[in-house]
């Protein structure tokens, strides 16, 4: 009885608090300071309500400040800020192949196609028949040039084509 009686209370006392925490949170985005790589990612934390400063427009050309940072990051990135003595690293997303949307490229008829992940096109590859379409990919990506029509290199945080 004791254990249902404290897990009341504090039920209770979140949801007491819980206004409490959104007016909190909301201040809280105005102080923090978020660290960003191109403008297309500025542009929607910008959007979010979040404080941004942009630092560079890719991650090569990135210089950090010399205080604590903490690095969210996916399981994959071109570029590992983690071994700088003052950034701790946090992996918040993985990249998962949505197998349902390659088996539907299959099927539809296109010209073109933005490939931002190795484990997309080794799927898309091996599903598609030869198409003879513009594919546009990232550095990670590594095409095999016999099933397109051409190839384009681009980097998805300035939408500049290489």
């Amino acid at each position: 009885m004791d254990f249902f009686h404290s897990l009341y209370e504090t039920l209770s006392i979140l949801v007491y608090f819980f206004p409490i925490y959104l007016v909190l949170s909301k201040s809280i985005l105005e102080f923090l300071l978020i660290y960003c790589i191109g403008p297309i990612t500025e542009s929607r934390l910008i959007a979010q309500g979040y404080n941004v400063e942009r630092l560079a427009d890719r991650a090569s050309d990135v210089v950090l400040p010399d205080e604590p940072i903490t690095w969210l990051h996916g399981d994959t990135y071109s570029r590992d800020f983690s071994t700088h003595h003052n950034v701790i690293g946090l992996q918040d997303y993985k990249t998962v192949v949505d197998e349902e949307a390659i088996d539907r490229l299959v099927y539809l008829e296109y010209k073109f196609l933005h490939v931002y992940s190795p484990k997309v096109l080794c799927a898309y590859e091996s599903r598609c028949p030869e198409r003879k379409i513009h594919l546009y990919y990232t550095d990670s990506c590594k095409p095999n040039p016999d099933l397109y029509a051409s190839l384009t290199r681009f980097y998805p945080s300035t939408d500049k084509y290489i």
